[in-house]
C-alpha cells in the first residue's frame, strides 16, 4: 500500500497504483528511489542535481521510499533509523520533492521480480527520470538498475548517485552516521548531516529523583525505531513550547537509581523553570561529556552533575 503526502503534517492512504496515477494525472515524473535515511550531505548533494535535471525537463518529482526500513525488516534491528519515518517525510519534502511515497516492504513487495518491478513503479507511473545509488539491486532478482533501465526503458534516462566524500576523504554514508553515533561522536555526526543529530518525544512522568537531588530533569518517550548516541551524557540544545534552552541529557539505563535496565533519555535545562508535561521537545546533540556510570550513592551523583553543568556553561557561554 502507498500513502501521499501532501503535506508532511496530513497523510492519505492509497489504496492501489490506479488511484495514485489518478493522483499524479499522467503527467512525467521524476522519481528518486531510496532509503535516504538521515537525508545528509551527500543525499543533499546528489539530490540537488537530480533537481536541477527535473526542474529542466519540468518533471514531477517524486520521492519513492520504502517502510519499515529494509534492514530492520530483513534483520530485525533495532534502533537502526537516524531519523523517524516522520521526519524523513519532511527533511524531503523540505528538500524540494513534491510528493514522498512510502511503500510497504512486506513480502508481496520483496517477491517483485524486476520487470514486474519496472512496470509497476516506473511504466505506469510515467517516470522518465529516475537516481538511485549505485549500488541498488532491483527486485527479488536483485538486477543492478543499470541493466533493468537498458533492458526495460529505453525512454527512462537513469542518473546514478555516486559516493560523496568528506574533506577527510571517507565516504559519507547513513551506515558512517550510525558508526559515529555508536561511539559517542556526535560532531561527527554533525558534519556528515549538515545539522545536528537530533531525537524528539514527549515529556512523559518519572520518578522525580532528579528534583529530589536539585537537578530536576524531563524524561522523554522516543521512536523506539530511532537510534540512540552511545549511553552517557551530552550537552545539547533543547526545543520546546516556550522557545529553546541548552541542557544536558543522560542516555541510558540510569544504572544509579533504576534496576530495570530499560533505555531512559533525561534531560536537564539550564536555567528554565516551565511545566513541560505532556509536549514535545526536540533534543540537538552538541557535544559528548562523559560515558554513563553507576555511583555509590545520590551524593555522588549530584556532585558529578553539579561538575558536568560547570563544564557545560564553560562550553556555551
Amino acid at each position: 500500500s502507498f500513502f501521499l503526502i501532501r503535506n508532511p503534517r496530513v497523510a492519505r492512504k492509497l489504496k492501489n497504483l490506479e488511484q495514485l496515477k489518478l493522483e499524479l494525472g499522467g503527467q512525467g515524473v521524476a522519481m528518486a528511489i531510496g532509503n535516504f535515511d538521515g537525508v545528509h550531505l551527500a543525499h543533499q548533494k546528489m539530490l540537488d542535481q537530480f533537481f536541477q535535471r527535473a526542474d529542466k525537463k519540468k518533471l514531477y518529482k517524486l520521492a519513492l521510499v520504502m517502510v519499515p526500513h529494509p534492514a530492520i525488516k530483513l534483520r530485525d534491528i533495532k534502533r537502526y533509523l537516524i531519523n523517524t519515518y516522520a521526519q524523513r517525510r519532511q527533511k524531503l519534502l523540505d528538500l524540494g520533492f513534491d510528493q514522498v511515497f512510502e511503500v510497504d516492504f512486506d513480502d508481496h513487495f520483496r517477491s517483485l521480480c524486476a520487470v514486474d518491478f519496472f512496470r509497476d513503479y516506473v511504466e505506469s507511473l510515467s517516470v522518465k527520470l529516475m537516481t538511485t545509488g549505485h549500488d541498488l539491486r532491483i527486485g527479488c532478482d536483485q538486477l543492478s538498475v543499470e541493466h533493468t533501465v537498458e533492458k526495460n526503458g529505453s525512454a527512462v534516462e537513469w542518473m546514478v548517485m555516486r559516493p560523496v566524500r568528506s574533506e577527510g576523504g571517507e565516504v559519507i554514508s547513513s551506515t558512517k552516521i550510525r558508526e559515529a553515533l555508536q561511539t559517542g561522536d556526535v560532531k561527527k555526526a554533525q558534519n556528515y548531516l549538515g545539522r545536528p543529530f537530533y531525537i524528539e518525544g514527549e515529556v512523559v512522568e518519572g520518578k522525580k529523583i532528579g528534583k529530589t537531588i536539585g537537578f530536576p530533569t524531563i524524561n522523554l518517550e522516543i521512536d523506539p525505531n530511532q537510534i540512540v548516541p552511545k549511553f552517557g551524557v551530552y550537552i545539547v540544545n533543547v526545543v520546546h513550547k516556550f522557545g529553546e534552552s541548552f541542557g544536558l541529557v543522560n542516555i541510558g539505563n540510569n544504572p544509579t537509581v533504576s534496576p530495570d535496565r530499560s533505555l531512559k533519555v533525561e534531560a536537564h535545562l539550564l536555567d528554565f523553570d516551565g511545566d513541560l508535561y505532556h509536549s514535545r521537545v526536540l533534543l540537538s546533540f552538541l557535544e559528548f561529556i562523559r560515558p554513563e556510570k553507576k555511583f555509590e550513592s545520590l551524593n555522588d551523583l549530584r556532585e558529578q552533575i553539579s561538575k558536568d553543568i560547570l563544564f557545560t556553561r564553560g562550553q556555551i557561554e
